[in-house]
């Protein structure tokens, strides 16, 4: 028997009748919330239990949000951060923005931005690829990251 565990506190989904009473395309849209959200399930895999097509599963899901019938939480403290990174690539229509965090203001910050900065061209520079990277005044930076 293997162990199933719901984490009850990142994900719920809340279901409002009116007057008592659940019409079917709500309790479509809860269902498949919950086989998506809650099981872990794709969103072919939900189409599947639930007799629809991925479209429609689509559809039901962000219906399901517009409607506040899910809430998604992330319990975590780099979640700020990315919500921020999101904002500054939204704004300025860059395709990745990453921050470089230090837990001590009074550390040299170099070795953040360059452990930071490694992750990030790693991810992206293949052999044989010609890359220019300019930031001024971060020369030593750089340096540490090649």
């Amino acid at each position: 028997m293997s162990d199933f565990k719901i984490d009850f506190d990142s994900v719920s989904v809340n279901s409002r009748a009116e007057n008592g009473v659940i019409d079917t395309v709500q309790e479509q849209r809860i269902r498949a919330a919950w086989l998506y959200y809650v099981e872990g399930m794709n969103q072919q895999q939900t189409a599947d239990v639930l007799k629809l097509t991925r479209l429609q599963v689509t559809r039901l899901l962000a219906d399901a949000r517009k409607r506040g019938e899910i809430n998604i939480q992330i319990n975590s403290d780099l979640a700020s951060t990315v919500a921020t990174e999101r904002a500054i690539e939204k704004k300025f229509g860059v395709k990745r923005v990453c921050i470089a965090l230090r837990s001590d203001q009074s550390v040299d910050p170099v070795k953040s931005i360059a452990a930071v900065s490694g992750r990030f061209i790693s991810q992206y520079v293949q052999s044989g690829m010609l890359q220019c990277i300019y930031l001024n005044g971060y020369s030593t930076v750089i340096h540490r990251v090649i």
